[in-house]
């Protein structure tokens, strides 16, 4: 009976004790607030980057080549030229052959706006420090889009 008793006033004295509380105060609030968002910014960088590393194998090594081209136009001040085959996966660079990651092959290309045709086309890298704007179908919806006033491309899904 005594315990019945004992077990009933410690609920009742732990219910009582939480009716009175007022709950969580603004600053513990914010604090909480304040250590999920460090989290976040340690935290999302990392995935986000993570995301971004799947499109490098893709432009890595043209991104290499137009830079190489474009300081050599630059520096010989002539027109360089990447060469690249409709249908197949490799592409061309002064005397060396590439090979596109994963096996792509490439499908369609447009480059300054107008259709590749035919079975082979050429993009450009200036004396001026620009190359040709260029997109590089590869299937799967995946595209390579040029900047040309960075000589770069990125990858564009969908």
């Amino acid at each position: 009976m005594e315990e019945e008793i004992a077990t009933k006033q410690v609920t009742t004295t732990s219910i009582k004790q939480y009716q009175s509380s007022p709950g969580f105060t603004f600053i513990e609030l914010m604090v909480v607030l304040a250590i999920l968002s460090v989290g976040m910014f340690v935290i999302m960088p990392k995935v986000v980057g993570g995301m971004l590393e799947k499109s490098q194998p893709l432009t890595a090594e043209l991104n290499a080549l137009l830079k190489e081209a474009k300081n050599r136009a630059v520096k010989e001040r002539v027109r360089v030229d990447i060469r690249f085959v409709l249908g197949g996966e490799h592409y061309f660079f002064e005397d060396h052959e590439y090979t596109l990651p994963g096996g792509r092959q490439l499908q369609r290309a447009w480059v300054n706006e107008h259709q590749a045709s035919g079975l082979e086309f050429r993009i450009h890298a200036y004396p001026a420090g620009v190359c040709d704007y260029f997109v590089l179908e590869l299937g799967e919806k995946v595209k390579l889009k040029s900047n040309p006033l960075l000589c770069e491309v990125r990858v564009e899904t969908g």
